[in-house]
This record gives structure tokens, C-alpha cells and sequence, in this order.
């Protein structure tokens, strides 16, 4: 998964925001997971992965 653009950097992100207590933290979350799902969703379509 490391060699998929971005998604080394939002999983730090991802977890940063796990584990800190942050104003804001949930909606963070929220939205790094969205872009994490976006990634996975490219990589999957870009590396016809799905018919």
C-alpha cells in the first residue's frame, strides 16, 4: 500500500488525529478517512482492479 501516492502520509495523519485530543479531531477524522477511501478508489480503478 506504500506505493500508492498519499496514503503514507494521510494514514500519519489519520492516526495523529487518533490519538491526540484536538478541537475538531472528529470532523479530521472524518475527512481523512474520505480521502483515504479516495485513494484506495483510484489506485483500484487506475490498476484495473474491478471489471
Amino acid at each position: 500500500m506504500q506505493h500508492i501516492a498519499g496514503v503514507q502520509l494521510t494514514l500519519e495523519l489519520l492516526l495523529t488525529e487518533a490519538f491526540e485530543s484536538r478541537s475538531g479531531r472528529s470532523a479530521a477524522i472524518g475527512r481523512l478517512v474520505e480521502y483515504f477511501t479516495i485513494l484506495l478508489l483510484r489506485h483500484t480503478i487506475e490498476a484495473s482492479l474491478v471489471k
